[in-house]
């Protein structure tokens, strides 16, 4: 059995933590890369308590306060989550990738 490989350019950055801001500028920046493709993943962590929420969300829905709540908005859907405890992950793959969720046929063979 043949098998075919290729070179895929991939980051791995451990960031320090930053502000919400920040971090989310760094996520888009990964994601721009990615359509680009390049993969790439990061860990992070953040410099005190933020919310990020998802994409579609409003922070006068999902927040109790916005204005006394630190929060930025994720270039991705999903819905509010506390930071400022954890470590976060950032993984962005280039949908050209074989076998990536938005290019299934590309994983195929004829």
């Amino acid at each position: 059995m043949a098998s075919a490989s290729a070179s895929l350019a991939f980051d791995f950055v451990i960031d320090p933590a930053f502000d919400g801001l920040t971090n989310m500028a760094r996520d888009v920046a990964l994601l721009e890369a990615a359509e680009q493709g390049r993969l790439g993943c990061r860990v992070y962590s953040w410099d005190g308590p933020w919310v990020s929420l998802g994409r579609f969300q409003r922070p006068s829905d999902a927040l109790v306060d916005p204005e006394a709540t630190n929060y930025v908005v994720r270039p991705t859907g999903g819905k509010a989550v506390l930071h400022g405890h954890d470590m976060t992950v950032g993984l962005a793959v280039p949908l050209s990738l074989p076998g990536a969720i938005g290019n299934r046929k590309a994983g195929k063979t004829e």
